[in-house]
């Protein structure tokens, strides 16, 4: 009216949100390291947090971690924060002023491994080498993590030499040969020669078996079927020399 001084009115801000992510593995206690994008940034492991002032509204968050592992879930301690278009992803909705808190579960990926193993021929003489073929294979879905294949040798072979990453625990007889092969892509495979010397006469027989850290859905094809072998007895030279270069 007139007369009055104008008055102006000033925007207030609106309150701003808290939001934060908590990270949980399965299994648990695991070292591995997870890092966060979006409206939160950083890195995090097992039970570790991260937490964002943000504005109201709709915040994303999402999380990647190393080979072999895949988001499973989220929970939320609000009902319309959820996991968004994958669950590796979160999306945070928030009120003025409220703080909300969301866990995101990411598990090892499974992989189903197989091994098999061969010998490159069914007898030797006492003193002949044989040589060992392991095959590790990925049916997937995941990455097989840190796989391992172990072959503990029979007692009548004494180990000679194995392929890349394979150790012998230098027992003078048998022992075990462990090859590292690391990680193992779906759809893959790795092989691995171990030459073993015949030492004792008599039948041989061992298997094999693959471990890894991930989550195998079908243990049954871990372990080999027994690769067996026959170690013949030198026979002596019938033949003897004597005076005069002749032969007896």
């Amino acid at each position: 009216s007139a007369g009055r001084p104008a008055v102006a009115r000033l925007a207030v801000a609106a309150e701003p949100a808290t939001i934060t992510l908590n990270l949980a593995t399965i299994p648990a206690g695991v070292t591995e390291t997870f890092t966060a994008t979006g409206a939160l940034s950083g890195t995090l492991s097992h039970g570790q947090t991260l937490t964002a002032t943000v504005p109201a509204g709709t915040a994303t968050v999402a999380v990647a971690g190393p080979a072999g592992w895949a988001a499973t879930g989220v929970v939320c301690d609000d009902t319309d924060s959820a996991a968004g278009p994958n669950t590796g992803q979160v999306a945070f909705r928030t009120e003025p002023g409220e703080h909300v808190t969301c866990t995101i579960a990411i598990t090892r990926a499974e992989a189903d491994l197989s091994i098999t193993k061969t010998v490159d021929q069914t007898t030797v003489v006492q003193g002949g080498t044989l040589v060992y073929t392991l095959r590790v294979t990925n049916h997937g879905p995941g990455v097989a993590v840190g796989v391992e294949m172990i072959d503990f040798l029979p007692s009548g072979v004494a180990f000679v030499s194995a392929g890349a990453g394979c150790g012998h625990d230098g027992a003078a007889v048998g022992g075990e040969v462990r090859c590292v092969v690391g990680d193992l892509e779906a759809g893959d495979s790795e092989a691995r020669l171990i030459q073993v010397r015949a030492v004792t006469p008599g039948v041989i027989s061992n298997s094999a078996g693959v471990i890894s850290a991930s989550a195998d859905p079908d243990l049954t094809d871990n372990t080999t079927p027994a690769a067996v072998a026959s170690i013949a007895t030198v026979s002596p030279n019938p033949c003897q020399s004597g005076p005069g270069n002749e032969l007896w």
